[in-house]
């Protein structure tokens, strides 16, 4: 047999080895590749409404998605709202960013055109000629105009001044206008013009006409998590439009910061803060974005690319960044410098929903479109974004730092006046400290506000220091609205609530109008006292001097946040705009409870410092005070500041002002914009959204699920494998162990079935350690864990990532982590947990998802059954509340199934995917119930679900049937990935005996089967 030469075997291993090198490739090592830009030229097009939208090459939209992008253009071009529930795994992200893209892209060649033609800002044709009257009396003398008055004649297009200047002041980047003629400035240019002095007038008469350009159109894109941000990016950079729509990521500094020291400190935004403000020790890679004048948009674009990728998520832009020469701050570089022109803006829901966040992070709302994903829970979201807590603790603390502040700066006043000469010279150091110090006392009279929110604080807990303890020891109470309102209203502490007029712009009489002023007063000394600019400074001694006094009274970030938090609610309560009282939607909760871990000391809080860090305020300044003749020389730290009773010691004292209705936050966050699409796999039941949001959602789309049918499984167990009925109420489950004997024995029998990874949901922490124990108790954890890893959800999110981590070692490699008889792992879990909620279990990771029960809120949780009351009323046809809601028992339901539907979406990613939905519990047979606001549990379930579900009445039946559906899926998961196998070998060339081994050893077994 002839051997094969010495280069074709070298060439054959060499493909062989290489080959081997590619099957063991990392993802990690893939995802370091520069990715590759989709040029128009390759990508699919569809026109759909009228308008061409651009998607990956090769991509067939699945009916759904061409749906969704119908309904999400027809919003658009309509103004409207949109509503899109769409399973995970059909393509949801795609459909919305090639949708919006598409239509942002046509309505940029609008706007261009627009700008165009505008009659104020673009080309325009020439003006009529002069009438008979216009011409009457014209003087021939070119001598008698003005410069101004000359009017070119061989032009054939013409300008006013105004609109040329503006042109040059607005024009966008990624708007061309046509560039305008030269100015005629001198007179020979108008000989043979013949204008009277009259004609000016007319002219510019004339010229006072609208403006008719567009404006611009911004895309947010919010999502629940920063991680979230990343896939959809890694969705856009997949589309043609990525590198031509401009887009960036509003992130905090936690997730962008390069610098090595603020990193490691336990407050990175406080330690930046500090860094960057006057008089701090500075931040290069801050300092070199205008050094390296990338301090505009395009710059700092082409910068971007140049290090790192065109289309970049938050990671990608740091990793650029830091390594980068020079070095550039991400956090400014994508909050500040790329958001200037950036079309499209990804966030999380809080850069847009809460008041205090987006008026901080240069968020504009108006006009522009907005895509809430994963918007299943933006009710909540939205209430808690206008409701506010506020602790004894921090008032106390904001106090004793007024007081001690307004202690040095009195201090500070006279030394300054002393040692300044006379004020009659015209000496430049004198000037200004008087003025400058008066304006200092003037905002120390935010005391007195603070003051008075912490007599409101002792007057509204009064009642409950003595009440009886509830469960849990605590002391409680709830105030209604109008309970509520009366406190605020009291005289003892006026200045802390005004009246607004019916538009809700401004204070109703002038005794408001001058707490409207305080307000404001407050506001801007925030505003003043944090954000000292070295900037500002002439450089002059006193300037210095000055500086620094102004550098030591700024505040700390936590008294900050306790009066922007009450600023932020009056601004809301006292709204009434368009006939709508905001007042009536609040209600007060307040809580005493024992604080195991106390801030209290003997006496008080303790010191001054103890609020604003180890160092005294007045470190590093008494230099400015060198060689002054007072006898008392330098600082020497006031004594303490006179120490607060507490309300109940060794307790924590909380008001919490609870907004009942979303419809706040969220129309003061969106109102003014185009249209917002609201988009989730699991929006159903979607009764709730429109009356909570207060918005109409004119275009709404429940999507199907892309996944075939035989890959789904489905089930309802009404009855356990000892024929026990199952239905977890709070009943059932403490009158006798019987339920959790059921569902112990269910758990162990599904998990001897189903291979791989399996997620079990209970409606609250209490059943899942109910259910851990017994089965543990009963030696049942023992016997799984052979087969299984058995992990528990933490309550502490810090701790979920160890726990994930041991969770997939022992799906990938469970004959080493667990044991010969190894398959997979078990998550015990909670609805509205971590797990539950924006982890992606794609294919093995969560082969199975078992759910135990309905999980409604608990319903004895003040914040429920408030929110209960609060629907029943004003869903009432008669009610004076401002917004007509569903009754309390609708919504309550709708909580329920929606943090079912969301856990169940945990399995099935994608259309390979494959996966069983166990539902535990007798009352979702759909003739469970014949009345009530929960009838038909099932109607409430997610379409795609619900169309495959079986109910098992036999638990004996769903066993059998489960190991059949697994063991299909098994068999066509082991044929897909021979093939796959087979392909390779061939595109290797592997035909020889002892290459093929060499490969099978090369590659995991689960490929070769």
């Amino acid at each position: 047999m002839q051997q094969p030469s010495t280069s074709t075997s070298n060439s054959r291993q060499s493909t062989l080895a290489g080959f081997i090198q590619k099957t063991d490739r990392s993802a990690r090592n893939k995802n370091m590749k520069r990715k590759k830009v989709v040029l128009e030229s390759e990508c699919e097009k569809m026109k759909i409404s009228g308008i061409d939208v651009k998607l990956p090459p090769k991509m067939k939209p699945y009916p759904s998605q061409k749906l969704m992008m119908f309904r999400i253009l027809q919003s658009l071009k309509s103004c409207q709202n949109a509503m899109i529930e769409s399973p995970t795994g059909s393509g949801k992200t795609l459909g919305l960013l090639s949708s919006v893209c598409a239509w942002l892209q046509n309505y940029q060649v609008q706007r261009q055109d627009a700008k165009t033609i505008c009659r104020k800002h673009g080309v325009r044709p020439p003006k009529p000629p002069p009438d008979d009257e216009e011409w009457e009396n014209f003087p021939l003398d070119v001598s008698e105009l003005e410069s101004s008055e000359v009017v070119p004649t061989s032009s054939d297009y013409t300008f006013s001044a105004k609109g040329i200047s503006e042109i040059e002041e607005v024009i966008d980047e990624d708007i061309t206008v046509i560039s305008p003629v030269s100015k005629r400035k001198s007179v020979d240019a108008a000989v043979g013009t013949q204008v009277k002095p009259k004609r000016q007038k007319i002219e510019k008469k004339k010229e006072e006409v609208e403006c008719t350009c567009l404006p611009r159109i911004r895309i947010y894109y919010g999502t629940r998590t920063h991680k979230q941000i990343g896939q959809v990016v890694k969705e856009f950079s997949r589309l043609p439009y990525a590198g031509v729509i401009k887009h960036t990521i509003l992130a905090s500094r936690e997730h962008s910061c390069i610098h090595a020291e603020v990193k490691a400190s336990h407050d990175i935004t406080a330690m930046c803060k500090e860094r960057i403000a006057h008089e701090g020790l500075g931040c290069a890679h801050k300092q070199n974005i205008r050094a390296a004048r990338l301090d505009a948009g395009p710059e700092m674009r082409r910068f971007v690319e140049k290090h790192g990728e065109t289309v970049w998520d938050l990671e990608d832009l740091v990793d650029a960044l830091s390594n980068s020469t020079p070095t550039i701050c991400p956090y400014f570089a994508a909050t500040r410098v790329l958001s200037e022109d950036a079309d499209l803006i990804f966030c999380p829901f809080n850069y847009l929903l809460e008041p205090i966040i987006r008026n901080s992070s240069d968020v504009h709302m108006d006009k522009s479109i907005v895509i809430l994903d994963e918007a299943h829970n933006v009710e909540d979201t939205c209430r808690q974004a206008a409701s506010f807590d506020f602790t004894e603790a921090e008032i106390i603390g904001a106090m004793e730092e007024f007081s001690m502040k307004k202690m040095f700066l009195r201090k500070a006043n006279e030394r300054l006046l002393r040692r300044s000469p006379n004020p009659n010279s015209n000496e430049d150091a004198a000037e200004g400290i008087p003025e400058v110090l008066d304006e200092i006392e003037r905002h120390i009279a935010l005391t007195n506000f603070v003051q008075k929110l912490h007599d409101w604080l002792v007057f509204v807990t009064s009642d409950v220091v003595n009440a009886p303890a509830k469960f849990g020891g605590r002391q409680t109470k709830t105030m209604s609205f109008t309970a509520l309102s009366n406190s605020l209203k009291d005289p003892r502490w006026n200045g802390l609530y005004f009246k607004r007029k019916e538009n809700g712009e401004g204070p109703v009489s002038e005794e408001d109008e001058e707490l409207h002023k305080l307000y404001e007063q407050i506001t801007k000394s925030c505003g003043f006292m944090c954000t000292i600019d070295k900037s500002s400074q002439t450089g002059a001694p006193v300037d210095e001097i000055m500086a620094k006094v102004l550098s030591a009274y700024k505040l700390s970030g936590n008294t900050i946040a306790c009066l922007e938090k009450f600023i932020y609610f009056m601004t809301f309560y006292s709204r009434n705009a368009n006939g709508i009282n905001n007042m009536t939607t609040y209600k007060a909760f307040v809580c005493i409870e024992k604080e195991y871990q106390s801030s209290w000391k003997s006496g008080g809080f303790g010191k001054i410092s103890q609020a604003l860090g180890s160092q005294s305020p007045w470190t590093g300044f008494g230099n400015a005070f060198d060689n002054d003749e007072d006898e008392d020389v330098g600082w020497k730290e006031p004594k303490k500041a006179a120490a607060f009773k507490p309300i109940k010691p060794e307790h924590k004292v909380t008001v919490s002002l609870w907004c009942m209705i979303p419809a706040l936050a969220f129309r003061d966050a969106f109102s003014g914009c185009r249209s917002v699409i609201l988009a989730s796999g699991t929006l159903t039941p979607v009764d709730t959204f429109e009356s909570e949001l207060g918005m109409t959602f004119k275009f709404k789309m429940e999507g199907d699920q892309v996944i075939p049918k035989e890959q789904i499984f489905a089930s309802v167990i009404p009855r356990g494998p000892n024929g026990g009925r199952l239905c977890a109420t709070y009943k059932n489950i403490n009158e006798n162990d019987s339920f959790t004997a059921e569902l112990s024995a269910i758990i162990k029998s599904v998990c001897e079935t189903v291979p791989k990874g399996i997620l079990c949901f209970f409606p609250s922490y209490r059943l899942l350690e109910k259910v851990w124990n017994y089965m543990e108790e009963r030696v049942i954890l023992k016997k799984l864990g052979m087969i299984k890893e058995i992990l528990k959800e933490p309550r502490r999110s810090s701790e979920l990532a160890g726990v994930m981590e041991q969770y997939e070692r022992a799906i990938e490699d469970p004959k080493v982590i667990i044991g010969p008889r190894g398959t997979g792992a078990l998550m015990f879990a909670v609805f509205r947990g971590k797990v539950s909620e924006g982890i992606d279990f794609t294919d093995d990771r969560a082969r199975c998802v078992i759910s135990v029960g309905i999980p409604y809120p608990n319903a004895v949780d003040e914040l429920v059954v408030e929110k209960k009351k609060y629907n029943d009323e004003s869903s009432k046809p008669k009610s004076a509340m401002p917004i007509k809601t569903l009754p309390g028992d609708v919504w309550y339901a709708t909580q329920a199934y929606r943090a079912l539907n969301q856990a169940l979406g945990r399995c099935l990613r994608h259309k390979n995917d494959w996966g069983a939905l166990v539902l535990v519990d007798e009352r979702f047979m759909t003739n469970s119930w014949s009345q009530g606001p929960i009838v038909a549990p099932q109607a409430k379930i997610s379409k795609w679900v619900k169309e495959q579900l079986v109910i098992y009445d036999q638990y004996s039946d769903f066993q059998v049937e489960l190991g059949e559906f697994v063991e299909r899926m098994q068999n066509r998961d082991r044929s897909a990935k021979k093939k796959e196998v087979e392909e390779r070998k061939n595109e290797a060339g592997l035909d020889d005996a002892t290459e093929w081994k060499t490969f099978k050893k090369s590659v995991p077994s689960i490929l070769i089967g």
